[in-house]
C-alpha cells in the first residue's frame, strides 16, 4: 500500500519589515495514491503570501492612483483531483477552493464620469470555488488502428464561483473578472498522406464589466456576454517542405475578451517552410 502513497511538505517563514508584520509560516502539502495501474487519486493544502509591486503602491500617473498603505495578499488553496490515464486515453477532474484575504486589485468607479481613475486596492475576503474536467482520446491507439484519420480528440471544461460579486457601477482589472465557464474542444484529423486539419472550439462566459468607448465617447458600462470562436489550421508536410493555412476566428465573432478593447474578426495567414539540414 505504501508503494502506492507519494507525500510532499514545504514551508516558508517570511518577514517583511516594509509592512512591520512579524514572523509569518506558510505550510504546504501534497498527497497522492495510485488505484490500480491506471486510476490515481490526489490532494494539496498550500498557502502563500504576495507582497504589492512597486506599480500597485506607487503609479499615480495616466489614469492611475496607487496606494502605497496596500497589505500584502494571502492565500490558502485546497485541491481534490483523480486522474485516469492508459494508453489512448486520460482524463483529469478536480475541485479546488481558494481562500484570499486582502486580495490586491485595481477598480474604477464608473459612476465619476470622465474622472474616473483605477485605484489599487485590498479586497478584505474572496473566496473562489471552482473545477475543471478535461478528456483527452487518441482513437488510433483504442482501436488498434495507428492510421485512423482522427489523430486526437481532446475536451475539456472548467468553472468558477466566486463568493464576493463586482459591484455594477465599478470595473475591475483582475480579481473580480474571472472566466466562469470555459468549453475547449479540439480534434486533429488526417486528411490524407502528409495533409492534416487541427479544428479548436473555444466558448467562454466571463464574469465582469467595462466601459463601452465609440469614437472617444463612453457608451456606458456594459457586461461581458458569452462568445465562441472557432479556429482551423490545414497543413501539409513532405519531406522539409511545410505549408501551412490557418483562420482564426472563422466565425467573424464581435466580441470582448478583458476590458473595452474589441477583439479581432476572422483573421486567416499561411507560410511556407524549408529546412536546411
Amino acid at each position: 500500500m505504501l508503494r502506492r502513497f507519494t507525500a510532499s511538505a514545504g514551508i516558508a517563514v517570511v518577514r517583511n519589515t516594509w509592512s512591520g508584520m512579524p514572523f509569518q509560516v506558510y505550510p504546504g502539502a501534497d498527497l497522492s495514491l495510485r488505484l490500480g495501474s491506471s486510476w490515481k487519486i490526489y490532494a494539496s493544502a498550500n498557502s502563500s503570501l504576495r507582497m504589492p509591486t512597486f506599480t500597485e503602491l506607487y503609479y499615480s500617473v495616466g489614469g492611475h492612483a496607487a496606494d502605497k498603505h496596500l497589505k500584502p495578499e494571502r492565500m490558502q488553496a485546497y485541491e481534490l483531483g483523480v486522474k485516469y490515464l492508459r494508453p489512448g486515453i486520460s482524463a483529469i477532474a478536480s475541485l479546488y477552493y481558494h481562500h484570499g484575504s486582502d486580495m490586491i486589485d485595481w477598480i474604477k468607479d464608473l459612476t465619476a464620469g470622465e474622472e474616473a481613475v483605477w485605484v489599487s486596492v485590498n479586497h478584505t475576503r474572496l473566496n473562489t470555488l471552482g473545477g475543471e474536467l478535461t478528456v483527452r482520446i487518441t482513437p488510433g491507439i483504442l482501436l488498434g488502428r495507428p492510421d485512423f484519420f482522427i489523430r486526437s480528440f481532446h475536451a475539456g471544461y472548467s468553472h468558477i464561483h466566486q463568493d464576493k460579486d463586482l459591484a455594477a457601477n465599478l470595473q475591475s482589472a483582475y480579481a473580480l473578472e474571472y472566466l466562469r465557464n470555459k468549453v475547449v474542444l479540439q480534434a486533429d484529423f488526417k486528411i490524407v498522406r502528409g495533409l492534416s486539419l487541427n479544428v479548436s472550439y473555444r466558448w467562454q462566459d466571463r464574469v465582469g464589466n467595462y466601459e463601452a468607448i465609440e469614437a472617444g465617447k463612453s457608451l456606458g458600462q456594459r457586461s461581458y456576454t458569452p462568445y465562441s470562436l472557432l479556429d482551423a489550421r490545414l497543413t501539409w508536410e513532405s519531406g522539409r517542405w511545410r505549408i501551412y493555412a490557418e483562420g482564426n476566428n472563422l466565425l467573424n465573432v464581435t466580441y470582448y475578451d478583458h476590458g473595452n478593447i474589441p477583439q479581432p474578426g476572422f483573421l486567416f495567414r499561411g507560410g511556407v517552410s524549408y529546412t536546411i539540414r
